[in-house]
């Protein structure tokens, strides 16, 4: 019975460090062997995924996306079809590491608790957490919703970062989960939360798709920072790599900037000036070639 059992045991632990391995390592080959990239996207975060008045899915994260992409057929030297696959918050993480995906590309804060199942690319986009209220609300900070409900996004930096607020400064603010922005902000608009927090070009996305704009302001400090990258899978330095040359020929040739201006420009659809630090950053990490 011993020798059965671990018999069984092996067929198990066999089959699991195969399947393990079809991924770790592999994104590059599995690309090439099936024809195919499959990159996981928001739907509803402007400026970075969603759907523009047309009905068609479009935003910055899949512009730059759609280059490596572009990049993967000349290193490979054949067609691959490009898949967009929608992901939520709380979904991102589980579809990449399953093989679902082969890189997240969306509003993925760079963490080092996530750096535990995942690997980023460098910091493509900075950050950080504020509110969204309604106009004249009186509301101007954190704890100015001191007994009050605060909405916010399961799976995200930012939730996190409020319970741990709320719980370490005594607020006693409710804070309420939901699966996306929008249905949080649904909630903001519908009274059952009195604000909602989270990355504040996320906010400026939801304010500028609003039927009425006006109504809404981003109030308050930041009240975290949050750096954004692609998410690969772990152990996968040659597709992180790869990644990481696409961006940083994207910044060099400055055809990064021309993106960001189509998305958050002026005359973007979610404006939000980019700032000499986040340059600066995006120069510093450009390295030589």
């Amino acid at each position: 019975m011993k020798k059965v059992l671990l018999c069984l045991f092996c067929m198990v632990l066999l089959v699991s460090l195969v399947a393990g391995s079809v991924f770790a390592g592999e994104t590059l080959k599995k690309i090439e062997a099936t024809g195919k990239f499959i990159v996981g996207a928001r739907q509803d975060t402007a400026p970075f995924g969603f759907y523009d008045k047309k009905g068609n899915w479009v935003g910055f994260s899949l512009d730059i996306a759609k280059e490596v992409h572009k990049k993967l057929e000349e290193e490979l030297g054949k067609n691959i079809e490009l898949e967009f696959k929608p992901t939520l918050a709380k979904t991102r993480i589980s579809l990449l590491v399953a093989g679902d995906t082969d890189m997240q590309a969306g509003c993925s804060t760079h963490n080092l608790r996530r750096e535990e199942v995942v690997d980023y690319s460098i910091t493509y986009f900075v950050t950080g957490l504020r509110l969204l209220v309604r106009k004249g609300s009186g509301i101007k900070e954190v704890e100015d919703l001191r007994g009050k409900g605060l909405g916010s996004v399961t799976g995200t930096t930012n939730i996190n970062a409020l319970r741990e607020m709320n719980e370490k400064e005594g607020l006693g603010i409710d804070i309420k989960a939901y699966d996306k922005e929008t249905t949080a902000f649904m909630a903001l608009q519908g009274g059952k939360v009195d604000a909602v927090g989270f990355d504040d070009v996320l906010l400026a996305g939801l304010k500028a798709k609003a039927a009425n704009p006006g109504d809404w302001e981003v109030v308050g400090r930041l009240l975290s920072y949050e750096p954004y990258g692609f998410m690969v899978r772990e152990n996968d330095s040659d597709f992180r790599d790869f990644v990481n040359m696409v961006l940083v020929d994207l910044i060099k040739s400055g055809k990064f900037y021309e993106i960001y201006e189509r998305w958050l420009g002026p005359q973007g659809e979610v404006p939000f000036p980019m700032s000499g630090d986040y340059k600066t950053l995006l120069e510093l990490q450009s390295w030589p070639y």
